[in-house]
């Protein structure tokens, strides 16, 4: 399987939101431009630490 995330790449394309300064985009820092201009995205945010921690487990499950 394969999975990608796009985030907001959907709305830069859209025009409906511009892309990070280039030394946010340089630094890989991005993601915390759009955080800070956009509060309203802490809580998705906020699920992806356990996303990643729950897609680990199912792997290791798979393995056995």
């Amino acid at each position: 399987p394969f999975v990608m995330g796009v985030g907001g790449s959907l709305d830069v394309e859209a025009g409906i939101t511009l892309r990070a300064p280039s030394w946010c985009q340089k630094l890989g820092l991005e993601w915390l431009y759009r955080l800070l201009r956009e509060p309203t995205r802490v809580k998705r945010f906020s699920f992806l630490p356990l996303f990643a921690l729950l897609l680990g487990v199912e792997w290791l499950r798979n393995l056995r």
